[in-house]
C-alpha cells in the first residue's frame, strides 16, 4: 500500500515538473509576450539615452513588442545595472550601458554585485569617446595651459565630469597624478548637466562625450582642450589626443546590451539577432554618426565577455600603477 501511495506521488511530482518545464520552454519560444524595458543608467537626453531610444525603436520591429526605455540615472550607470542585476532573468528587462560598471568603476570602489558574474552580456554596437573642453573665451588655449595654470593654482581650477567613476573623471584624474597637480572635481550625472554647467561658466573645464562638444564647438560656444583617446577625431584632426601629449591612459568604451544573470540562451539570441539588425538601420546609422558613436563590428555573447575580463584586468593594472585603485 505504501508502495502505491509512493508511486503515485512521485508521478505526480514528475508530471507537475513536466508541466513547469514545459511552460517554461514555451514561454522562451514564444517571446516576447509583452513591453520590454530598457534600463538605461543617465539622465534622459544625453548621447547614451537617445541612441538606446533609437535601438528601442528599431529593435522592436523585429521583436514585435514595445521597448520602453527606463532612466534610472546614477553612480557613472551602476545603478541602473543593478537594476537589471535585481530583475527576473525572462527577457523583459534589459540594460544599455557602456562599458565602465563592468570594467572600470569595480575598481574604484565596492559594488553589491560583479556586473560581469551578475549579468548576461548580450552584444556590442559602437564606441564613445571622449573629449575636455573649455569655454572659447577661456584663457586656456591648450590642455598644456590648464596644466601648468592648476600647477601654479592647487585646488583652484575646476574640472566637471559626468560622474564619479566615469571615463572623463578617471582618465583626467590619472592625468592629474601624472602631472601632481590637484583639481576641484566637480560630478554631474551625465553629459547634459555637466555640458549646461560648462556653458554656464560654473566649471573652467569639463569632459564628456565628444559628440556631445562638437555642435557648440562648430556654434562656436566651446572648444576642444583635449581628446581623452589614443587618437584624434577626424572631423577635428588639429586638436590633440592624450598620446599624442605622451599619457598613456586612454581607457576603451563600448555600448552594450545586456541582461540579467540566467537569462536562458534561447531568449538572448533573439535579443542579440534583433538588436543587432536594429545596429543595421540606416535610422540608427544616422543617429550614431550625429552622436559621434562609432559603430564596428558586434561582438556577441562570448566574444564580447572575453573581451570584457580581458579590459577589466588591463584597467585593473593601470589604476594600481598610479594608486587609484581600491584600498
Amino acid at each position: 500500500m505504501n508502495k502505491g501511495k509512493y508511486f503515485i506521488l512521485g508521478f505526480l511530482i514528475l508530471f507537475l515538473l513536466t508541466i513547469f518545464l514545459c511552460q517554461e520552454t514555451l514561454s522562451e519560444v514564444q517571446y516576447p509576450t509583452q513591453t520590454i524595458s530598457l534600463v538605461v543608467g543617465y539622465q534622459p537626453g544625453g548621447p547614451t539615452d537617445i541612441i538606446a531610444r533609437v535601438l528601442a525603436q528599431e529593435a522592436k520591429k523585429y521583436l514585435g513588442q514595445e521597448i520602453q526605455v527606463v532612466n534610472k540615472p546614477g553612480g557613472g550607470a551602476t545603478v541602473g545595472v543593478g537594476a537589471v542585476v535585481n530583475s527576473k532573468p525572462d527577457g523583459y528587462t534589459l540594460g544599455c550601458s557602456p562599458t565602465p560598471p563592468f570594467i572600470l568603476i569595480p575598481h574604484l570602489q565596492d559594488l553589491p554585485y560583479d556586473a560581469l558574474r551578475d549579468t548576461t552580456p548580450i552584444l556590442s554596437f559602437g564606441t564613445f569617446r571622449i573629449a575636455a573642453g573649455v569655454k572659447t573665451d577661456s584663457p586656456f588655449k591648450a590642455f598644456k595651459d590648464y596644466v601648468e595654470y592648476a600647477k601654479a593654482n592647487p585646488s583652484k581650477v575646476s574640472y566637471g565630469h559626468t560622474g564619479p567613476g566615469t571615463r572623463p573623471d578617471i582618465v583626467v584624474q590619472m592625468i592629474a597624478h601624472h602631472e601632481g597637480i590637484k583639481l576641484n572635481y566637480v560630478p554631474f550625472h551625465g553629459d547634459s548637466p555637466v555640458l549646461t554647467a560648462l556653458l554656464g561658466g560654473h566649471v573652467m573645464a569639463a569632459g564628456m562625450n565628444s559628440g556631445t562638444l562638437i555642435p557648440h564647438v562648430k556654434a562656436g560656444d566651446l572648444r576642444f582642450l583635449v581628446i581623452l583617446e589614443d587618437d584624434r577625431l577626424e572631423e577635428f584632426p588639429n586638436v590633440p589626443s592624450i598620446k599624442d601629449l605622451g599619457y598613456d591612459y586612454a581607457l576603451p568604451l563600448i555600448l552594450l546590451i545586456y541582461g540579467p544573470r540566467g537569462l536562458p540562451e534561447s531568449i538572448s539570441a533573439k535579443i542579440g539577432e534583433a538588436f543587432g539588425k536594429a545596429t543595421r538601420s540606416a535610422n540608427f546609422i544616422r543617429v550614431a554618426k550625429e552622436h559621434e558613436l562609432h559603430t564596428k563590428r558586434n561582438m556577441l555573447h562570448k566574444e564580447l565577455i572575453e573581451y570584457l575580463i580581458k579590459e577589466k584586468a588591463r584597467t585593473g593594472e593601470i589604476l594600481r600603477k598610479i594608486g587609484l585603485g581600491k584600498k
